[in-house]
């Protein structure tokens, strides 16, 4: 009997040192668990806000276009920036759409080019260049290079900046 009693002792002290090392071993793993949730986490809101990125620039695009096509240019003259923030309350990403036009010299002889603050309706591609390779004719009524810079919003925390740009041609 007094064999088991002195076996029985001298276990409870390795399984008290084994209890110990499990203990560590599993606060290890959850410490490590947190972490890669807590990167995953933040990964996600990234790809999340750089989403919503791409698809504002698309959206301000189309903002553009509809601004330009009811506007009076003869008489307004031409619009070259459109800045905003979206959402509206509590901004996380700015936009900016920078407008160049493209026309024939006939189209531009009636545009009203010292309206809206001096900003003259004429882009990087002349008149006879757009002609000669087709992006404009007298029957498109020109066509306007649209240029959107998304970026976020400074303040919201990215640990990665975002920034985007878009460019497209569109016809007026």
């Amino acid at each position: 009997m007094q064999r088991t009693n002195r076996l029985l002792k001298k276990r409870k002290g390795f399984v008290l040192i084994v209890a110990v090392f499990m203990m560590l071993a599993i606060s290890f793993l959850l410490l490590r668990m947190i972490g890669e949730t807590a990167e995953g986490t933040q990964r996600s809101i990234n790809n999340y806000i750089h989403q919503q990125a791409i698809l504002l620039t698309y959206a301000a695009t189309e903002e553009a276009v509809l601004a330009v096509s009811g506007r009076d240019r003869e008489t307004n003259g031409c619009i070259r920036t459109i800045t905003g923030q979206f959402p509206a309350n509590n901004p996380t990403l700015t936009y900016t759409t920078q407008i160049s036009y493209i026309w024939s010299n006939d189209q531009t002889a009636a545009l009203n080019v010292s309206a809206s603050g001096g900003a003259n309706c004429f882009g990087y591609i002349d008149g006879n260049q757009a002609t000669a390779n087709q992006l404009n004719t007298n029957e498109t009524g020109g066509s306007m290079l649209v240029d959107v810079y998304v970026s976020d919003h400074v303040g919201i925390g990215l640990d990665e900046p975002i920034q985007y740009h878009r460019r497209t041609l569109q016809k007026l």
